[in-house]
């Protein structure tokens, strides 16, 4: 990793490593707090409304709320449903999910951080 250059209210701002690494864990916090709430409605919610939430999520917190069923071993109807959504938004074959993942699938995963397990 190296600094990255980000501009933030019309000014350029330098964030180095070890920022990044500060800010990553406050983001990440402060995203998993608001996922958990979503993802309590969700795990409640009928199969069409789990799919209608998820085509309007963010990426962002879609892969946040992927995240959270992972480290919290959610039900496998909902990450199948979320892994799903998350192929789909990459071009990736998403319908396939019964039992086997292709390469592509589990190398995407593992390139967003995911375990394909």
């Amino acid at each position: 990793m190296k600094s990255i250059t980000v501009t933030l209210n019309g000014q350029e701002i330098t964030i180095s490593i070890e920022d990044q690494k500060m800010l990553k864990k406050m983001i990440d916090s402060n995203l998993a707090d608001l996922d958990e709430t979503i993802y309590q409605r969700l795990k409640v919610s009928s199969p069409a409304e789990v799919e209608t939430e998820l085509e309007t999520m963010g990426d962002d917190q879609l892969l946040e709320l992927a995240r959270l069923i992972e480290k919290e071993k959610g039900p496998k109807p909902l990450n199948k449903r979320v892994r799903s959504e998350l192929f789909k938004r990459a071009g990736i074959g998403y319908k396939q999910l019964s039992t086997y993942m292709s390469k592509k699938q589990r190398e995407y995963l593992e390139s967003i951080g995911l375990s394909w397990r």
